[in-house]
């Protein structure tokens, strides 16, 4: 008996949100990072101290440049790879294209207010939230959770 059924895209959007969420977590380490010696600087009366806010957020606006880029990298590099897969999730299990996905602790699945991007040890897709055939994007967070897979918000 089949609970949910919804399609996932491992499209060109689906390798630009996987560059973004490592380009914003190079922000915060950065930014972390040099968060310190500015304060310093700041203290001591420097006045070049922004110098030191340069580097986090040149990976800041670096990492939003790859995002807004996903249209070209959809229609150009990527017109070929597009595919669709079906996931369904029977009995506590989880099918892609009618085939278990095993490593089911190794999903994350972020979600944003239009999407969900979800991650396996192989691929990441991108789930709409008009892709569900049955059961909804709630429902299908509700199950994640129940089976400890790693929920995250995206910003």
């Amino acid at each position: 008996m089949t609970i949910m059924k919804f399609k996932g895209r491992n499209g060109g959007l689906a390798l630009v949100m996987r560059n973004h969420i490592v380009m914003f977590r190079i922000f915060l380490i950065s930014l972390l990072i040099f968060l310190i010696p500015t304060i310093v600087l700041a203290c001591i009366g420097e006045p070049y101290f922004w110098i030191f806010l340069i580097i986090p957020l040149f990976s800041l606006i670096l990492s939003f440049v790859v995002f807004l880029d996903v249209k070209y990298a959809e229609n150009v590099f990527l017109s070929l790879e597009k595919k669709d897969h079906i996931f369904e999730i029977k009995n506590e299990c989880i099918f892609k294209d009618r085939k278990k996905i095993k490593l089911i602790k190794s999903i994350k699945i972020y979600c944003y207010k239009n999407f969900l991007y979800m991650e396996t040890s192989h691929s990441m897709f991108i789930v709409k939230n008009t892709d569900f055939v049955l059961g909804d994007r709630n429902a299908f967070l509700d199950w994640a959770k129940k089976q400890t897979i790693k929920v995250l918000h995206g910003y």
